[in-house]
């Protein structure tokens, strides 16, 4: 489609309005919010940093360290007997904290006992500090649908106001309501100072962002376990909410639309805020019964906001936020109090706020493209101007400011998918003609290649080292002859679309399909010096991969998929061969012949993938593989030695039977079949062992094997 010069205006206008109404729209329903949470991450991890009240927040860990511990001088298995959390506590409160968090649930009584209760107890009441997150509600499984009159209540106090004060009353309750509980024990909640919940969504993606800092069960409001921390610390009970804000004293926290927080993240626990193992202060308690000083591994607790909660892999509290995948849920407790402390909540701006600049960069869109003429200067500058609104939102977030950025970035990459279009229909026909009929063939990396050498488009050829790729599925026949056409031909696109992303990922040119074969090579058109490697390493890629989804195909075809290769390296002629008006790039020679013959070979010793020593010349000080066999293939006078190349992830093979397999192998190729049959035997499962088992016993037996000559085998087929 060419677009008249006068008309470019108003077709720029006419879509750049349709685009960005469409981008408002789908910000309306939520479309972009996925998005705008990976920018979010990213700014999150780029501009996490410690406050000046991070170092005033300590984690007790129960970790895999503690469980190990307790296991091997205690012999105590997990779980533990509440006396151990007792101890733990007892520990952190000896030390001086000035408010502890505990974010571990004790729901049912003690399996140790009602003495093992009251110990936890006893702990608890002496510290008289304990926050207790040890209530979740949400669960249509929950045991409580009251709240039962054993268990105190929390006590906050909520009020209803506007940012400005003036309060109003709203209808419902403005945080979430839960018509289900998992408590404590009646004992254990009535030893803490202050409940709590600790239930958290994340966002759709799994992903925790921000926490609700309230929420409601039988007319009582809990807090979540950072904000109760924080009211313990401030002696304060009462709050005041509004639709964007939470104000507690003086002290004012922004919210969004969904009525969260949203933290600063402070980075990792690990590198962030001072650990402790819980061992460690199961071990301080049992020295100060017995008068001994304490460990030197404990950190200063005077007066520190302690969160004691589990970080062993085994014991399920492990959630994603921005900083990970693995963070323990502790942590995300301990970053909310942070920013309680701090004061430094991000402030989410509406996005209606954001509308009269979407405005301001639609404009600037269309008077780019009105008044600058279409080339290199006027994309230079679209594509620069187009890093506006990401540039913004960074100095933004850095600041504390949450905004969309994907509406604004739309809106101006919009003023690059005009340019572009534009140059579509006047010019590039030479570059599309070329991408359009290589570009299932080639990977990105050649076709860019042929791009800027149109003239290797010529018919002919020339001579050059190849590293060459056979492939083809054992038993397709059968396979194809059972099932639907339709259901075979899904099938077999998946498989080779499977094959084919890693030849062409590592800078293979795929030659042809041949039903469910694959030829392919490297080092052409495109030239590498690895390409012996890339093609070797592709090969061990392929079959990892189709053990993967052997299962699924098996599900759908009702047969295993079992691929053989074969791959030579040596010199072949590669180019254009055809007619002038139809042809292939391809390849001929020798060496494309050999390497077809080896993917047939591995039919003789039941293996999979086979490459030539000419291949394992140039591989082999990075490549793992295993000398096969010398081999005379049909065609040539002269045998090869043959390598089956293990994987690179996990060794197919143990040293052992490595060196048991060479050992025969040499004595075979030196015709000491009795010796050879001695180290093969010691091989029962692996089957090229099997099959020089069966080639000695025939030897031993009949004085000859038909495809065995002078210690070299013979390939009588294809």
């Amino acid at each position: 489609m060419t677009i008249p010069a006068g008309k470019k205006f108003l077709f720029a206008l006419w879509l750049s309005l349709v685009i960005s109404l469409v981008t408002v729209f789908f910000q309306g329903t939520g479309i972009l919010d996925r998005w705008e949470s990976k920018a979010r991450d990213i700014a999150a991890l780029f501009f996490a940093a410690p406050s000046g009240n991070t170092d005033k927040i300590k984690l007790v860990l129960l970790d895999q360290k503690s469980l190990d511990w307790v296991y091997e001088n205690l012999g105590i298995t997990w779980p533990w007997p509440r006396e151990l959390h007792g101890a733990v506590l007892s520990a952190i409160n000896r030390h001086g904290a000035g408010a502890i968090g505990v974010d571990v649930l004790f729901t049912e009584p003690s399996a140790f006992g009602v003495d093992d209760d009251l110990k936890l107890c006893r702990a608890m009441q002496e510290s008289r500090k304990i926050v207790l997150g040890s209530i979740t509600t949400g669960s249509a499984s929950g045991s409580y649908l009251k709240w039962p009159v054993s268990i105190p209540d929390p006590g906050v106090v909520l009020e209803y106001g506007t940012e400005s004060g003036q309060e109003q009353s709203f209808d419902l309750f403005p945080f979430p309501v839960f018509t289900h509980a998992v408590m404590p024990t009646s004992e254990i909640a009535n030893s803490a100072q202050v409940l709590c919940n600790v239930r958290q969504e994340p966002d759709p993606d799994g992903i925790n962002r921000g926490a609700v800092p309230l929420c409601m069960f039988d007319g009582k409001i809990l807090p979540i376990l950072s904000l109760g921390i924080y009211l313990f610390s401030m002696e304060e009970n009462k709050l005041v909410t509004s639709r964007n804000t939470l104000k507690i004293g003086a002290h004012v926290f922004p919210m969004d639309r969904d009525g969260r927080l949203i933290p600063r993240f402070r980075g990792k626990a690990r590198d962030v805020y001072d650990k402790i193992s819980c061992a460690a202060l199961i071990q301080d308690t049992l020295l100060h019964a017995q008068g001994e000083p304490p460990p030197d591994n404990i950190p200063n607790l005077n007066n520190a906001y302690v969160f004691y909660g589990f970080s062993a892999p085994g014991l399920v509290d492990l959630h994603p936020t921005p900083m990970g995948g693995k963070t323990p849920g502790v942590e995300f407790h301990a970053t909310l109090l942070d920013n309680f402390l701090t004061e430094d909540f991000m402030y989410p701006v509406p996005f209606k706020v954001q509308l009269p600049f979407l405005f301001i960069i639609l404009v600037f869109t269309i008077f780019l493209l009105r008044w600058l003429p279409f080339g290199l200067v006027s994309s230079i500058i679209i594509i620069c101007s187009s890093l506006l609104p990401a540039l913004l939102f960074f100095c933004l977030y850095r600041a504390g400011f949450l905004i969309h950025v994907l509406p604004a970035q739309f809106t101006l990459v919009n003023a690059i998918f005009l340019s572009v279009l534009v140059n579509f229909s006047s010019e590039g026909k030479q570059r599309r003609f070329i991408k359009h009929s290589f570009n299932h063939y080639l990977s990105p990396s050649v076709i860019e290649e042929l791009i800027n050498h149109p003239e290797s488009l010529q018919l002919g050829g020339q001579k050059k080292e190849l590293t060459i790729f056979f492939s083809d599925l054992q038993g397709f026949t059968s396979i194809s002859e059972a099932l639907d056409p339709e259901i075979l031909s899904q099938l077999l696109n998946d498989y080779l679309s499977l094959m084919t992303d890693i030849i062409m990922d590592e800078g293979g040119t795929v030659d042809k399909y041949e039903g469910d074969a694959i030829i392919a090579f490297w080092n052409a058109p495109l030239g590498f010096a690895d390409h012996a490697l890339r093609g070797t390493r592709a090969a061990v890629k392929c079959q990892e991969v189709l053990a993967q989804h052997r299962p699924s195909f098996k599900k759908r075809s009702g047969h295993d998929f079992l691929m053989r290769i074969g791959m030579n390296t040596g010199m072949a002629v590669v180019g254009n061969f055809g007619s002038s008006r139809r042809f292939d790039y391809t390849m001929l020679g020798d060496a494309v012949n050999l390497a077809a013959r080896l993917e047939g070979i591995n039919k003789m010793f039941g293996t999979y993938t086979l490459i030539s020593e000419y291949t394992w010349q140039k591989v082999c000080d990075t490549v793992p593989a295993r000398a096969i066999a010398d081999i005379l293939v049909i065609g040539r006078e002269e045998p090869v030695r043959v390598y089956e190349p293990l994987s690179s992830k996990v060794s197919d093979r143990s040293q052992d039977e490595l060196a048991l397999f060479e050992q025969g192998r040499e004595a075979f190729a030196a015709c000491d079949v009795q010796k050879a049959l001695s180290f093969f035997q010691r091989l029962p499962h692996d089957p090229p062992a099997k099959k020089y088992v069966a080639a000695c016993e025939q030897i031993e037996k009949t004085g000859s094997c038909p495809y065995i000559r002078d210690g070299i085998w013979v390939q009588t087929s294809k």
